[in-house]
């Protein structure tokens, strides 16, 4: 019975051979014995049962080999869908791969130009130090000049007064007013020397002073200038981060063709969001300006400097968006 459950056909064909044989047994059996018995086609009979039971073979045949064939079809349709899945998914994982690798590397850059910052303001830190350090050695140069002064002056007064003491206990008898006179011309001519001294004191020191302005100036400019120059850098820096994230985000439209690009102008606010994006110059195909103008807004938010005071160089920003030249 197990064979005939595994195997239906070949129930369904022992059942109708067992039909044929009864009917072929009660046709053949002899109910009326004393009458004449009619002549029946037995033949004829088992014939057309037989070639009913060979045309359901044959259905049951062809319903079993359709389900085999359908059966076929289904398993290589899931086959195609599994190998398509895989695919898909192997796909999936090399780009998560890009980006991760894409998100090291940006990490790097951040990380190197973090560095330079902190070499660059430590060395700044360093040049202040030494400013300080000049001005404190000409401070105390210049005290030390004016203690020297002072000290030649009291040397020189003490010099005057002997000598004048001896003239006078020299010259006690001399007459009181040829005295007198020498002394107011005596007198006279040390307030003219030391009138000059006075002047060519003053006017080394304002020329020492002027030195010392024009050399601060200059350290001064040339400070300015490097400052500048870094300002300068990060602005052009931060550009090409901003491009760079735009680029990888837009998605060339079907319609646009290769070679176009166009200038756009992004007014931005702290922390990258973008307040307002236009282009400025187009590119001669409106759905390419509308796709960067796109790609500006989902590149939010966009890469800033970490200073808040160098913001202002980016609140409006213009750059030329060339998807045919990356940056590298």
């Amino acid at each position: 019975m197990k064979a005939f459950f595994k195997s239906p056909l070949a129930l369904f064909y022992a059942i109708i051979v067992h039909v044929a044989l009864a009917a072929v047994l009660v046709v053949s059996f002899d109910w009326e014995p004393e009458q004449e018995k009619p002549k029946i086609n037995v033949v004829n009979a088992v014939t057309v049962d037989e070639s009913k039971v060979e045309k359901k073979i044959k259905e049951l045949k062809q319903k079993e080999l359709r389900k085999k064939r359908e059966e076929e079809a289904r398993q290589r349709k899931l086959e195609r869908e599994a190998k398509q899945a895989e695919q898909r998914r192997k796909q999936e994982e090399q780009r998560l791969a890009e980006i991760k690798e894409q998100k090291q590397v940006e990490q790097k850059k951040q990380k190197e130009q973090e560095q330079k910052r902190i070499a660059e303001e430590k060395r700044l830190t360093e040049l202040k130090k030494q400013q300080d350090l000049e001005r404190r050695k000409q401070a105390l140069l210049e005290k030390k000049r004016q203690e020297l002064e002072r000290k030649r002056k009291e040397e020189e007064t003490k010099l005057a007064k002997a000598k004048e003491e001896k003239r006078l206990l020299q010259e006690k008898l001399k007459r009181e007013e040829e005295e007198r006179q020498r002394k107011l011309e005596e007198d006279r001519r040390k307030r003219e020397q030391q009138l000059l001294e006075d002047a060519l004191l003053q006017e080394q020191m304002q020329r020492e002073e002027e030195d010392r302005r024009k050399r601060m100036e200059e350290e001064q400019r040339l400070l300015a200038a490097q400052q500048e120059q870094q300002t300068l850098s990060t602005v052009q820096k931060y550009t090409a981060l901003i491009r760079e994230k735009v680029e990888n985000v837009w998605r060339k439209p079907a319609t646009s063709k290769q070679g176009l690009k166009c200038t756009v102008y992004v007014r931005l606010i702290p922390g990258g969001d973008v307040m307002h994006v236009e282009v400025t110059k187009s590119s001669g195909d409106a759905s390419f300006d509308r796709s960067v103008e796109t790609a500006v807004q989902k590149a939010v938010p966009l890469p800033l400097p970490a200073d808040p005071a160098l913001f202002e160089k980016f609140r409006e920003i213009t750059f030329v968006f060339d998807p045919d030249q990356k940056t590298s």
